[in-house]
């Protein structure tokens, strides 16, 4: 199912894995828009990999707020 998070993971990881972090990006930001706080991290650290750190740390704070534990 596309909107399943393991599968959009997935997905977001080839890409990322690919050299791709922004096809990566677009993965995971729509349920990291919508509260996915491991979603957020990935968004996060796909930041930080294109330089846009302070968008990034944003994003890892979202993560870690709601428990995340990856992003701590």
């Amino acid at each position: 199912h596309p909107g399943d998070p393991d599968v959009v993971f997935e997905q977001g990881m080839r890409l990322l894995d690919a050299g791709d972090p922004r096809g990566a990006i677009s993965h995971w930001r729509p349920l990291a828009e919508a509260g996915n706080a491991r979603m957020q991290a990935w968004v996060g650290f796909g930041l930080f990999k294109l330089g846009e750190h302070q968008e990034g740390l944003r994003w890892l704070r979202l993560s870690v707020d709601q428990g995340e534990t990856l992003a701590a």
